[in-house]
């Protein structure tokens, strides 16, 4: 079978290419749509896997799903600042502006009820125009499976799914909308739109079995499989043995806890 991951990693998380090159050793194919970088190659290999990088900057020519993209931001827009608005003014004028505004709002209501049936309408299908550059590659691969890795590519992902009609895998790397950089709102943002999009997937998996159980829990879904980001067991290996490698080669006293982080160290990661 043909897989194609979906990630917006630049640098690439070591459970990606983990389990691309596990796919890859049981006869699949895989690629990664990646994010790309000015300093990045636009095509590359890590290890035996096939990266391909978009750049966040790509805008899709897609005029049509620019226009419903631009369309949904202006309304947006417009009622969250109806709210600001009305503080603002003093309570003599706020009968008015109340009559007023309901006039408005309900004219605009009128005008915009087309282009709001068509988003109801349509709304599992509307991408960013960023997505609809994804979207294109990945008609253009034909995958055989779709494979979402984390938040940010879930929705294209949905969307790749249902149009060329093949299975989707979601893995959950984190509880992504607890991310600790993420203000209150776009929090609540995320887990709305996890919420929804969790339930097009055929099978969605994690790192512990601790995620798994709050996923379950959070979104009425059955409990997500648990896939440990484990290597093979190197030769000669033993679980029993207690080494003290590193009080061996640096100056540790016994009496002095040792506490190790294996990871990504860069700015905002909470460590």
């Amino acid at each position: 079978m043909r897989i194609l991951m979906l990630t917006d990693d630049v640098v690439i998380d070591r459970r990606i290419i983990q389990e691309a090159q596990t796919l890859i050793d049981r006869g699949h194919e895989v690629i990664l749509l990646a994010a790309g970088q000015d300093d990045l190659p636009e095509f590359e290999w890590i290890g035996r896997v096939k990266v391909e990088r978009i750049r966040q900057d790509v805008i899709s020519k897609k005029s049509g799903s620019l226009f419903v993209y631009v369309i949904a931001r202006i309304l947006k827009a417009c009622v969250s600042v109806v709210g600001p608005i009305r503080k603002a003014l003093s309570e003599a004028f706020r009968k008015i502006i109340r009559f007023v505004g309901a006039k408005i709002i309900f004219l605009i209501k009128a005008i915009t009820l087309p282009v709001r049936v068509l988003v109801r309408a349509f709304r599992k299908n509307i991408l960013l125009p960023f997505e609809s550059v994804i979207m294109d590659r990945v008609q253009r691969y034909d995958p055989d499976v779709i494979h979402a890795h984390d938040l940010p590519r879930l929705n294209v992902a949905v969307n790749a799914s249902q149009r060329l009609r093949i299975p989707l895998i979601y893995d959950a790397h984190e509880l992504y909308p607890e991310i600790n950089t993420l203000t209150p709102s776009q929090k609540q943002t995320l887990f709305r739109l996890e919420k929804k999009r969790i339930r097009y997937c055929d099978q969605v998996i994690t790192v512990n079995p601790f995620i798994a159980e709050e996923m379950a829990k959070r979104y009425k879904i059955a409990e997500p499989l648990v896939v440990y980001n484990a290597v093979n067991r190197p030769d000669g290996f033993n679980p029993t043995d207690a080494p003290n490698r590193f009080r061996e080669t640096m100056p540790i006293p016994d009496d002095v806890g040792i506490l190790l982080y294996q990871g990504w160290m860069s700015p905002t990661r909470g460590l």
